[in-house]
């Protein structure tokens, strides 16, 4: 148990004072003020009966001339539970004036003056179970909880105030892969913290026991922790605080939530596929009636205009000659060749041709261009691979560029962004982690996609000098309704790639992907459907 805080001080109601005095004079109880080192100021006429001694001679003398000398620990204990909690409760062997001992439980607490400053101790004692009975009733006890924690599902680790392991269940053998025989007397610190919050624990467990908040004990808390084998557990640990008796320190139960970490990252990921596939249909409807308005508004309204021009001029033609209809003719060839470019645009816009005739590289000049035209952000793109991809993999590359420069314009503030794609020699690795199909958050980066170490691969990374964002919120970017990052990630994925993403305000945005294009790449390639 933590220890009580302390109450802010305040004068004593008279109401208090009466019912203490009430206590003093009827309680069958020995009933007691004495001074905070220990000495009796005033006991109750329940002295006689308890020790044999009329009242007179109790006050004055100490506790500590009373208490069994095997029971000195226990006293002192309690001394130092007074001390740190206001509080304490005791099971001492009282000195009788017939000879003998008397086994007794005693209760205690702080009085303070209106400054806070502990100014008596007072409390009650009275007579309890011969020692056989109270060891009888406390193996019991032991025996029941002992039966607890060795039966329960949740690993039971105990440790002393000095954070040495004096207790470990079979629960925690099976967590953690180590036996109780080989953990205990050793540090806690060793065997389950990992490396890079030892100097915390530590710190947290000299705090606690030098008075200071306490920042886990009475709480859950969700943590990694270290097994045998060296890899890292998620857990929920509950700890307390032991504090009576001769024997201080914590215990804890620890879960393994790494099962229910996967099932909560693979709802959101599914929860997140679910959304991006409504505003994939949506948008593809969206498309489709973008279009159709486009051609009906645009392109077939002029045409329909242009043969206007061309019958015109061929009744010209038939009635008044060539050299009449000459200037007609030439107008609507002028207007046709404007709707043919017209349309040329439009078909960019859908599948840009430069990606089939030309290359993947002339496409992302071309769209690199045109971005930094519309947008005024300077934009060079950087290509250094050995040979030509596959369609459907430049497929994929070009519409990850299209949507990343599409965030850098609507959201970026960016002066300057840059394209680079490049080969990656087999067995080179992200500088972030990646796990199959999701996303994790590490710091500013966030990862996702596959492991493919032993393929060859193309690395693409998109950089914008613009304002950044914290990566932690990108788990609500699509119930926002920005689809953007996980198109691109559903992209990658697609493509059995890694997407990595890293950023932080004030710093930029910088998007990774791995893309093998190996014995792969075909495969993978013809999953990614053209638009």
């Amino acid at each position: 148990m933590e220890p009580e805080p302390k109450a802010p001080p305040q004068e004593r109601p008279e109401a208090e004072e009466e019912r203490f005095r009430l206590l003093l004079k009827n309680s069958p109880d020995m009933v007691f003020r004495r001074s905070v080192c220990g000495t009796y100021l005033d006991v109750s006429a329940g002295s006689w009966a308890l020790l044999g001694y009329p009242c007179e001679e109790v006050v004055g003398t100490s506790v500590a001339d009373l208490v069994h000398p095997g029971d000195m620990d226990a006293s002192a204990a309690a001394e130092r539970d007074l001390a740190n909690a206001g509080r304490a409760v005791a099971r001492l062997r009282l000195w009788h004036s017939d000879g003998r001992w008397v086994w007794t439980e005693s209760t205690a607490w702080v009085v303070r003056n209106d400054r806070g400053k502990p100014i008596e101790v007072r409390g009650f004692t009275r007579e309890v179970e011969g020692p056989q009975q109270a060891e009888e009733a406390l193996w019991a006890l032991q025996e029941q909880a002992r039966s607890i924690i060795d039966t329960a599902r949740d690993a039971f680790v105990r440790i002393d105030e000095q954070g040495v392991i004096i207790d470990w269940n079979q629960s925690a053998e099976n967590l953690f892969g180590w036996t109780r025989q080989e953990v205990l007397g050793r540090p806690l610190v060793e065997i389950i913290i990992p490396e890079r919050y030892r100097a915390a624990h530590l710190a947290g467990l000299e705090r606690v026991l030098a008075g200071g908040e306490p920042h886990v004990l009475g709480r859950q808390i969700e943590i990694s922790a270290l097994h045998r084998d060296g890899h890292e557990l998620s857990v929920e640990l509950g700890v307390w605080r032991l504090e009576s008796g001769p024997v201080r320190g914590f215990n804890a139960f620890v879960r393994d939530i790494t099962e229910r970490r996967r099932a909560e990252q693979a709802l959101l990921l599914e929860t997140e596929r679910r959304h991006l596939l409504a505003e994939t249909i949506r948008s593809r409807e969206q498309e489709r009636t973008w279009l159709a308005a486009e051609l009906h508004d645009g392109p077939i309204q002029r045409l329909t205009s242009v043969g206007y021009g061309f019958e015109e001029a061929c009744l010209v033609l038939d009635h008044k000659g060539v050299e009449a209809s000459r200037d007609l003719f030439a107008r609507a060839r002028t207007r046709l060749g404007e709707e043919i470019g017209g349309l040329r645009t439009l078909m960019t816009v859908l599948r840009p041709p430069a990606l089939d005739a030309q290359g993947l590289a002339v496409a992302l000049q071309d769209l690199a261009d045109e971005f930094g035209r519309q947008h005024g952000v300077h934009c060079p793109v950087t290509m250094s691979i050995s040979q030509r991809l596959e369609p459907n993999i430049e497929t994929v590359i070009y519409r990850i560029v299209q949507e990343a420069l599409t965030n850098v314009a609507r959201h970026a503030h960016a002066t300057n962004a840059a394209v680079t794609l490049a080969d990656s020699v087999p067995g080179a690795g992200s500088g972030s982690a990646s796990t199959p199909g999701s996303e994790a958050e590490a710091g500013a980066g966030a990862a996702s996609g596959a492991d493919h170490s032993s393929d060859n691969t193309v690395v693409l990374t998109v950089a914008d000098d613009g304002v950044g964002f914290d990566t932690t919120r990108t788990p609500g970017f699509v119930a926002d309704g920005h689809f953007g990052m996980s198109s691109m990630r559903e992209r990658v994925r697609i493509a059995s790639g890694t997407y990595a993403l890293t950023s932080s305000p004030g710093a930029g945005t910088r998007i990774e992907v791995r893309i093998p294009v190996g014995r792969n790449q075909q495969a993978a390639g013809e999953k990614e459907e053209q638009p």
